[in-house]
């Protein structure tokens, strides 16, 4: 993963908020995880909103870091296949609290994982 800025990670925010695509949402936090595949509904400087089927969370921005998140990057082979196959490209967002959220888009160039999940 590298390290992204906020300038940056607004920019691709931004083009998934324009275009709609599917994402793998992944939150890890103290109090639980959540996994799901939903939308960025909206987007401003200080907060994101992720929609998906009958759900809604708005996430604060404030104090948070950036992580790019390349499928070509990870470490295995065997890994790399297969996210290759489901993902494009995401961003982990890392909270203060140690919380961390990965949005990841999904693929739907490779036609099977991001088809099965079905729209939000």
């Amino acid at each position: 993963m590298l390290s992204m800025s906020r300038d940056d990670a607004a920019l691709m925010f931004s083009k998934w908020k324009a275009h709609s695509p599917l994402l793998r949402i992944m939150s890890v936090a103290s109090l639980g995880m959540f996994n799901a595949v939903g939308i960025l509904a909206d987007f401003s400087g200080s907060a994101l909103e992720l929609a998906g089927n009958g759900w809604t969370f708005t996430f604060p921005l404030l104090d948070v870091s950036f992580q790019f998140t390349d499928p070509r990057e990870a470490g295995s082979e065997e890994v790399r296949q297969s996210a290759k196959a489901k993902y494009d490209c995401g961003i982990e967002i890392l909270f203060p609290s140690g919380d961390r959220l990965a949005l990841l888009e999904m693929n739907f160039h490779a036609g099977t994982a991001a088809e099965n999940e079905g729209p939000p």
